[in-house]
């Protein structure tokens, strides 16, 4: 195959900032969330104080980028991101898939998908894949 040098492939993913605002976030009005909207009111307006409100990925979106979410990586700020995931050959070092998702997207759930992905556009034979431990859990 060319540049590939061996029959054992790499992969890992990265975090990259999404160019939106944590500002951008809106709720997402499900019929849940405006009972609990009105259920809130209801709270503050009898005890004078509001309720905490939670920000996440199941109750806020981007108005900018709805396709980013929220994550964070230990050291680095919560912010709307991407999640990349590159595999490369193990010798030569040559990028052999580049996939992207959102942020909140688990390794695992796209690890087995881009395996059959590179096998089938480069009838490869892959015999060793190589990953660190969060390709293999099942989050």
């Amino acid at each position: 195959h060319g540049l590939l040098e061996s029959n054992s492939m790499m992969t890992d993913s990265t975090l990259i900032k999404a160019n939106a605002s944590l500002n951008s976030l809106t709720p997402i009005e499900t019929k849940a969330a405006l009972s609990d909207k009105v259920a809130r009111k209801r709270v503050k307006n009898k005890l004078g104080l509001p309720q905490s409100r939670t920000i996440s990925n199941s109750t806020h979106i981007s108005k900018t980028d709805k396709d980013s979410s929220l994550a964070k990586k230990e050291g680095s700020p919560r912010e709307l991101k991407y999640k990349i995931h590159n595999s490369i050959d193990a010798l030569s070092r040559v990028i052999i898939d580049t996939h992207v998702t959102s942020g909140k997207t688990h390794d695992s759930q796209v690890y087995i998908e881009r395996l059959n992905h590179i096998r089938g556009k480069y009838t490869l034979t892959i015999k060793e894949a190589i990953a660190d431990r969060a390709y293999g859990s099942r989050a």
